[in-house]
């Protein structure tokens, strides 16, 4: 995109918020079921999970010669270590052939994770094969077993025939600082997938249409509440807010002192606009996005999708994702942040709001939504009180439990796994892609109506066209855009930004004046 243009959607942009008609909120419902659709409108956290092996496993490689220096440094063993990220290397496969390896579902993160790093691999020339354990079976070459029952320290330590496991913190800490049956870690998520998605914030769809306000509230109220863990993480031992935070982490999860600390080293609290990534303020989840395409690819092509991303009329899986994350009320609420903490809004104006959310209970990846409800900053007892939001939280036993409660509308807002929530709305037909218009009319600098000019609208990258049309004699246009599409209609160099497709949408263009 050349100066001129840039100059040109830096005016219009502030104007299109007048002339823009875009409606938002409304998502994408099956007519085949009678339950809630929802969308991705926040994450929780990136990384957070571990890869262990039982420190016997490590003596019987060493019984066949594997030379180990370094019980805490196993790269050399089970992979290569590159710029802090691990890489699978074929010269260890042996060392993982035919080890069983615990995972907590074969639709979470870790184990999805861990099954893509191993079939990166390859065992006397073939690809190795990620299938599961079936007790007093014949082992065979070049395949890892899994076993999608482990959920908990208790199960590690009485199931021996696991030699590895990947679970979130701070179940593996706990699991590695057992003397039970020891275990060693072998390697982060964030080694094996830097800021990896992990727990979002699902959003009833029917919700998010009503209550625009209550949500992006809420929103704000969680990005201050990240924000305050992230400073208590930060300021460390000692300091008033980190003895608080660690000590609401042991209450809410039932694990010790030094677990709970080991699980802040590990995971990344974020709401979104996550540094290193392609995220930015007005499109905070671009880096959710992509998460949510590449796990859409190998959930499609693993079976975990009982239904096609084409029979819910998506072209590819970058399409699903760009329908089912929607960060329109996450980038309003990063704006009213900025706006309170600069005196624009004043947070007494806030009519009291109470909604219902559902979380994992014990879940240490999901403690800021419980620190900004027991704590605040200044003369607000919490960071949702100072927002006007009274929050009711609905706890279940896992992502699975959560996604049941937005289906059924027992919560509006929910905390769950990536994972759970994608397999969810698609094996239940709870998205479709639909075609919305998006019309308007093209006027010249003095309001009057232009013909026969060409109108575009482009993505959010400003390079892949997603429409066309020509003005008829009264100026007016009109084009057929996908479902969750983000992106410019413009016209000779003048553009009206729209946030996202969501329904029929009217954008005006002025030529040589604005928008």
């Amino acid at each position: 995109m050349d100066t001129g243009m840039k100059k040109i959607l830096a005016v219009v942009v502030v104007l299109a918020l007048l002339t823009v008609g875009v409606a938002v909120g409304e998502h994408y419902k099956s007519d085949e079921t009678n339950t809630n659709s929802f969308s991705l409108v926040a994450r929780v956290n990136a990384e957070g999970s571990s890869v262990f092996v039982a420190e016997s496993y490590l003596e019987e490689l060493q019984a066949k010669g594997v030379v180990i220096r370094d019980y805490s440094d196993l790269s050399g063993v089970f992979y290569d270590l590159e710029n802090g990220v691990a890489v699978p290397n074929d010269e260890y496969a042996g060392n993982w052939n035919n080890m069983v390896i615990g995972t907590p579902g074969n639709t979470s993160i870790q184990h999805k994770m861990i099954q893509q790093f191993v079939e990166k691999m390859s065992y006397n020339g073939e690809q190795m094969r990620f299938e599961r354990y079936d007790q007093g079976a014949t082992p065979q070459p070049g395949v890892v077993y899994y076993d999608t029952t482990l959920t908990n320290l208790n199960i590690w330590n009485t199931s021996s025939h696991m030699d590895a496991g990947t679970i979130w913190q701070p179940v593996c800490g706990a699991i590695e600082a057992s003397s039970e049956r020891p275990a060693v870690r072998i390697m982060s998520s964030a080694q094996m997938e830097p800021n990896h998605a992990c727990c979002v914030i699902g959003a009833v769809d029917s919700y998010l249409a009503s209550n625009e306000d209550t949500v992006v509230r809420f929103l704000a109220a969680y990005i201050e509440s990240v924000t305050a863990v992230n400073d208590a993480i930060e300021a460390g031992t000692g300091n008033e807010s980190y003895e608080d935070l660690v000590q609401l982490a042991v209450d809410q999860t039932g694990q010790s002192r030094p677990v709970i600390e080991t699980a802040f080293e590990e995971v990344v609290y974020t709401y979104g606009l996550m540094s290193g990534t392609s995220d930015t303020e007005t499109n905070p989840l671009n880096s959710l996005r992509e998460n949510t395409a590449s796990l859409a690819d190998m959930f499609a092509s693993d079976g975990t999708f009982r239904r096609t991303l084409e029979s819910l009329g998506f072209g590819d899986s970058s399409q699903f994702a760009d329908a089912f994350v929607n960060d329109y009320y996450l980038s309003k609420a990063i704006q009213l942040v900025k706006d309170v903490r600069d005196g624009k809004v004043d947070p007494s104006s806030f009519n009291s709001t109470r909604i219902r959310v559902g979380v994992i209970a014990g879940d240490v990846h999901q403690i800021a939504i419980h620190y900004g409800m027991n704590y605040g900053d200044g003369e607000y007892s919490s960071f949702f009180t100072k927002y006007g939001v009274s929050v009711t939280l609905d706890a279940a036993t896992n992502g699975a439990g959560v996604a049941t409660s937005l289906q059924n509308g027992a919560v509006s807002l929910g905390f769950l796994g990536l994972p759970p929530a994608s397999t969810t709305v698609v094996n239940s037909a709870l998205i479709q892609s639909s075609q919305h218009t998006v019309s308007g009319t093209v006027t010249d600098a003095d309001g009057a109506p232009v013909a026969d000019k060409e109108v575009t609208f482009l993505d959010s990258d400003g390079t892949t066209v997603l429409g066309t049309a020509t003005t008829d004699a009264d100026g007016r246009y009109t084009m057929q855009i996908r479902g969750g599409a983000t992106g410019s209609v413009v016209c000779e160099g003048a553009s009206v930004t729209i946030i996202e497709v969501f329904r029929d949408t009217v954008a005006d263009i002025r030529l040589g004046g604005g928008a």
